[in-house]
């Protein structure tokens, strides 16, 4: 709280905090719903909607890095 002397804190009426406070979590709605659609676009769509690879293995190759991956769905193992 901000003083106006060395004892006697200055009034916040309750209005002007209810507001602060609905605005606050609008802009960290709007934080959030950006952060979505961010990791949206960083995830590959496998990982967003936990879909297994279901072809079988004689379509699993590993690419130069080591990394396992379907060549059917080009899902990452």
């Amino acid at each position: 709280m901000k003083m106006i002397g060395p004892v006697l804190p200055l009034p916040i009426p309750g209005d002007l905090v209810n507001r602060f406070d609905r605005a606050m979590g609008s802009m960290l709605e709007t934080d959030i719903e950006w952060l979505q659609s961010i990791k949206r676009q960083l995830l590959p769509e496998q990982h967003r909607t936990k879909i297994v690879c279901r072809h079988p293995k004689k379509d699993h190759d590993v690419d130069p890095n080591g990394q396992k991956y379907c060549t059917g769905c080009n899902a990452n193992l």
